[in-house]
């Protein structure tokens, strides 16, 4: 009886899990117990799995098997977290949800529970390193025997061919069993078409193709460990044959994270010289063996010719005469119905109308104002002229998921960010896991999911190289590209939910951390490794991205207004041939000519929908950001001051006219490529690199070719010598400086010979005041840093007060400079010591940033938020040193870390900025909801005015509560109208002036009225 029940503990759990790796991917998913309202059945392995556990529980009980704590701690943590969303959303969500079934929520979390427990169960089977030998002769014979199965599958009809007489007689396949809707799912065995998508023993091809990319890289790990060449060639066949399988699932997303995986595991493995036959070999089989697969892949786009409205928004699929729209029209044509969505191409010529192709006329009641789903007006009908356009479509499995199936996810994540709606609150396909996390899980269900694979990562890096070489080296370096192929499949298939998947996942997970363990010679300090990814440069910069789209991703469907207009409309008319004029030719406007050609594809892209240039502008402030934290970073050697400095700079709310207006696009820009060629001056200073020189000189090109402030950057690089790297005056120290001073008279010729507007009005300088204007526009853009855009009524009041007393203000500030002047010289030798410091180099070195940034605007006589974009750097940076400077006095001897109270403070501003940035948001919402609305009430009740027709506006609205609306721009938006058909525009200061000069105009004449609201009117 001892000898027997020795046997048990040392191979029963063994077996057992042999059998479920070929049992959970062989058996069909032939259901035995259905579970009302829902079409998911307890299958099978579902009670082998139970007898599974409850023989390893009650091992655990006796003591013959153990928990690894790190991942008990991190597994029990997520179903923890799983257990409070749960029964947070059977009390609360769920009762205010259609079809929401608690018993469903309940089996949801039960059936993570028991595919995570397969991870221990496993895991305690590894004893000896024999046992992943073993486990990978179990493993390799399933996918072999999968193999077969799908190949039999795909090639039935041969051996109908070749006997036909006995087969009409025994009609015979392989049959599928699929779980794709409520039919299938009962268990019909079906026989695959010709060609058709293979499933083998999987309930569908996305299973399948998510198995074999999670154990093909185990397989190529494994081979390129073996030896001996008769396993070696056994272990390539069953590779071969896994891969022709995946290749007839026709499923594109598996193939590519399949590649990528074991590309990875051969990278990390150190197995390089592999990874050229491996792409050969799977390109090659996937243009040999399925030629569905490869059409598949070049069908995910395709160009094609669309109608749109004169607004860009779709109205069909441009077909030959005769046929009709491939796509249907949604009521309003504001958004695109599922699976037809595409990408702008540049067009080959300027859009002309083509009213032979398409043209509708509206009902009456059609005719009326259009409401959208926010009640705001709709710009655009669907009568009138239309636009034929070459666009790149993407298919429909990936609009799809655009439209429908992830903002669904996303409204639940939205009920409760940090615990999500509850499992089962999401339909059965969310074709996205991350998303479904969110929304099921919430944040914290998210972040304790990843949580698992840390420590999985971490125990690979710190047992993975004194595993080699190794068939537990192959396995769990294979094992590792498996689940990055996974984690890349997630994106777009929900896999870690899909049972074969899961179960089989979760195992070969045990069987890998518990082989690795047997080469643990000291304990692995995980927490330390933890904080080590947590606190990296790479982590920082995530967190930084996170910081920014949260900050200001509610400003995305803010209309356009003033200037944007104006930009569009050049896009619009602009070609794809007359792109490099603009670097010849300004026609007479500001010389940014890299702006235009961005907007240009901007407009080719999204055409008149702000949401995709709203997230551009978005995105170009994140990388200035982050370029932000990569300088810091440079210039104190600290990354915790680095991301103080960055986070200042991304939340600052003196930023809103750069971000939330994309006619900010042009600042943001230059001031991302000014700061990209200082980080690279430096580093070019720092590591002797001359590629970051080049670098550098080429960014700074091209900041004088989006934005007139850049003619500060070779200023910068001076500044960054003379406080930063200290470099000894010298020819050879500072003749590198001459190329990028040269820049400066080279960008002024080529304005003048490009016709490049030459200043005037607001952008001249009055040399009489230049001093004052120097002075006073400083102080303001140190209060606007300080105070935000509240501060600036404040400064326009103190300035025109003091204007009228400019001559005693000048003689004052004149004195005012002379006694600190006599005074520095007083204390020259104090001011020497100050300056070899280097905090103080470094407070300085920001102060010195910002005014050299400003320079071109510091004569002006006004000041503007957006001028301060680059030059906030230099505040940020010099107000961080400076705290961390007094934080440390402050504390002392004391024990509290100086650190904390740099954190307590940019906490507190962050907090501040953002609701100053929320507050910012509504107002430019609220501007871009007045030009939305005139240019909808224009196309609904004036759709038929004419080029020959004058219109009049009344008090049109140049600023609502601080923000622009119309200085300009007005002609240009209602030029998305009408077209060609565009009438006279005329803004008059009352009607009286308008009717005044209505006698002296031909054709008919229109007469409109702002009220103080923003809200538009005829006046007849």
């Amino acid at each position: 009886m001892k000898k027997l029940l020795k046997w048990h503990d040392k191979y029963t759990l063994k077996i057992l899990v042999s059998f479920l790796i070929l049992f959970t991917a062989l058996y069909p998913k032939l259901p035995s117990i259905h579970i009302m309202r829902t079409w998911v059945y307890i299958r099978l392995e579902d009670f082998f799995i139970l007898a599974t556990v409850l023989i390893w529980f009650i091992q655990l009980l006796r003591r013959k098997v153990s928990l690894p704590r790190v991942f008990a701690g991190s597994i029990g943590a997520y179903w923890l977290i799983g257990l409070i969303s749960l029964v947070y959303s059977i009390l609360v969500i769920g009762p205010t949800l259609i079809h929401y079934f608690p018993h469903l929520a309940a089996l949801s979390y039960i059936r993570r529970i028991e595919y995570m427990i397969l991870f221990f169960v496993a895991f305690s089977t590894i004893r000896t390193k024999k046992d992943v030998r073993d486990y990978f002769i179990v493993l390799a014979s399933t996918v072999g025997l999968v193999a077969l199965y799908g190949l039999g599958q795909r090639y039935y009809v041969i051996l109908w061919a070749a006997f036909p007489s006995f087969f009409q007689s025994n009609p015979f396949c392989f049959p599928s069993f699929q779980t794709g809707n409520e039919e299938f799912a009962k268990g019909l065995p079906l026989c695959l078409p010709p060609g058709g998508r293979t499933t083998s023993t999987f309930g569908g091809s996305y299973d399948l193709g998510a198995y074999l990319v999670m154990v093909l890289p185990v397989v190529i790990g494994v081979f390129v460990t073996i030896k001996k060449l008769g396993l070696k060639i056994l272990t390539f066949f069953v590779f071969l044959a896994g891969l022709m399988l995946l290749i007839f699932t026709a499923q594109r997303a598996a193939f590519v994270a399949y590649l990528v995986g074991s590309i990875f595991t051969l990278f990390i493995y150190k197995r390089k010289i592999f990874i050229i036959p491996l792409i050969i070999i799977s390109i090659f089989s996937l243009s040999i063996f399925s030629e569905a697969t490869a059409k598949r892949f070049l069908s995910t786009f395709r160009i094609s010719s669309i109608v749109t409205n004169s607004q860009g928004q779709l109205v069909g699929e441009a077909l030959p005469a005769g046929l009709k729209s491939k796509f249907q029209k949604p009521r309003g044509g504001e958004y695109l119905p599922s699976g037809s969505a595409y990408i702008g191409l540049p067009q080959e010529k300027t859009l002309e109308t083509d009213t032979a192709m398409i043209k509708k006329t509206l009902t009456p009641q059609e005719a009326r104002r259009l409401k959208l789903a926010d009640g705001t007006l709709q710009i655009s009908t669907v009568s009138g002229s239309f636009l034929v356009r070459k666009v790149l479509v993407y298919d429909i499995s990936f609009t799809t998921r655009f439209q429908a199936e992830w903002p669904n996810a996303l409204r639940a994540f939205q009920r409760n960010p940090i615990l999500g709606s509850g499992y089962s609150t999401i339909t059965l396909a969310t074709d996205n896991d991350y998303l479904r996390a969110l929304g099921e899980t919430g944040i914290l269900g998210l972040l304790s999911f990843m949580g698992i694979f840390l420590m999985l990562w971490i125990t690979l890096c710190k047992l993975g190289p004194s595993s080699k070489p190794s068939m537990t080296a192959g396995f769990a370096y294979g094992l590792a590209g498996g689940v990055l192929g996974l984690a890349l499949n997630a994106v777009l298939i929900d896999v870690f939910e899909a049972s074969k998947v899961a179960e089989s996942l979760w195992i070969l997970l045990g069987i890998s951390v518990g082989s690795l363990l047997l080469y643990k010679q000291k304990p692995i300090p995980y927490m330390l490794e933890v904080k080590k990814i947590f606190t990296s440069s790479k982590a920082l910069i995530a967190y930084l991205a996170i910081l920014v789209i949260g900050a200001f991703s509610h400003t995305v469907t803010n209309f356009f207004v003033a200037d944007d207009f104006t930009w569009l409309k050049w896009a619009a008319t602009d070609t794809l041939q007359s792109l490099p004029n603009h670097f010849l030719n300004a026609q007479n406007f500001f010389y940014r000519p890299l702006v235009k050609i961005i907007t240009f594809f901007l407009y080719t892209l999204f055409s008149f929908q702000p949401q995709g240039y709203h997230s551009f502008i978005i995105f170009l402030h994140l990388l200035s950001t982050v370029a932000v934290f990569c300088l810091a970073k440079k210039i104190l050697n600290d990354k915790f001051h680095a991301f103080c400095t960055a986070v200042l700079f991304a939340l600052l709310p003196v930023h809103s006219e750069n971000i939330m207006w994309f006619s900010g696009l042009s600042g943001v820009l230059a001031t991302l490529l000014i700061l990209g060629g200082t980080v690279s001056f430096l580093r070019f200073r720092l590591n002797n690199s001359k590629v970051s020189l080049v670098i550098s000189f080429i960014l700074t090109a091209l900041a004088l070719a989006s934005y007139e402030i850049a003619v500060v950057a070779p200023l910068l690089y001076l500044a960054v010598d003379a406080l930063i790297v200290r470099r000894a005056w010298s020819k050879k120290n500072y003749l590198i400086h001459i190329p990028f001073l040269a820049l400066i008279p080279l960008y002024y010729l080529l304005r003048i010979f490009s016709n490049a507007f030459p200043g005037g009005g607001d952008y001249s300088y009055n040399l009489i005041r230049i001093v004052p204007n120097f002075i006073g526009n400083f102080l303001g853009y140190i209060g606007l840093f300080i105070a935000g855009n509240g501060f600036l009524p404040f400064y326009d009041n103190l300035r025109n007060t003091l204007r009228s007393q400019s001559s005693l203000f000048t003689i004052v500030l004149l004195v005012v400079f002379c006694v600190l002047g006599y005074v520095g010289y007083a204390q020259r030798r104090k001011a020497v010591s100050f300056l070899k410091k280097d905090i103080s180099r470094q407070i300085i070195f920001g102060i010195v940033f910002a005014a050299i940034s400003l320079l071109p605007f510091l004569g002006l006589g006004n000041i503007a938020p957006r001028y301060l974009y680059l030059g906030s750097f230099g505040f940020c940076f010099s107000l961080v040193v400076g705290l961390s400077a007094i934080s440390k006095l402050i504390v002392g001897k004391r024990r509290i870390d100086s650190k904390w109270v740099v954190v307590v403070i940019v906490l507190g501003l962050s907090v501040w900025y953002q609701l100053e940035n929320i507050e910012q948001g509504k107002k430019w919402k609220k501007a871009g909801e007045i030009t939305a609305d005139t240019l909808a009430y224009l196309r609904v009740e004036h759709e038929n005015i004419k080029a020959t027709d004058s219109t009049y506006f009344v008090n049109v609205p140049v600023k609502h509560d601080g923000i622009w609306v119309f200085p300009v721009g007005l002609n240009d938006g209602m030029w998305f109208i009408y077209r060609d058909r565009t009438p006279h525009v005329y803004q008059v200061n009352s009607v009286d002036d308008a009717k005044k000069a209505v006698t002296t105009r031909s054709g008919k004449s229109y007469l409109f009225r702002y009220d103080k609201f923003g809200n538009i009117s005829q006046v007849k």
